[in-house]
């Protein structure tokens, strides 16, 4: 019997710009969230870039039922390809088009623009 993959998006903020497209980026945030979840963890958390929304802000996709790992793991990264910075989780949803539209209520600090 085939199943399908269900998935959670996790909608992250950088302190500085990043280029998750790029395989120097992606890939030092790969092997960082590799180390802070565990092998075991980050396997089956089977995590993917799913889209670059601005310069500072992307969203990965992960399984469901380890997004809290995914989500716990960002915090403790405080290094990127040398460069010091923060990540900051802003939600988590079942879809990409619900974390677009929580960003384009947003302005650039966060602060909520739309009611």
């Amino acid at each position: 019997m085939i199943t399908r993959r269900k998935s959670r998006y996790v909608l992250i903020r950088s302190s500085e710009p990043l280029d998750m497209n790029s395989k120097a980026d992606f890939g030092s945030f790969r092997n960082c969230m590799k180390d802070f979840m565990g092998e075991r963890a980050y396997v089956s958390a089977s995590m993917q870039m799913a889209r670059q929304t601005a310069a500072n802000t992307f969203i990965i996709r992960v399984n469901r039922g380890t997004e809290r790992d995914a989500m716990l793991a960002t915090a403790f990264i405080k290094e990127l390809n040398g460069r010091k910075l923060g990540l900051l989780t802003l939600r988590m949803s079942g879809s990409i088009n619900a974390l677009m539209t929580f960003q384009n209520q947003r302005d650039a600090n966060g602060a909520l623009t739309k009611p």
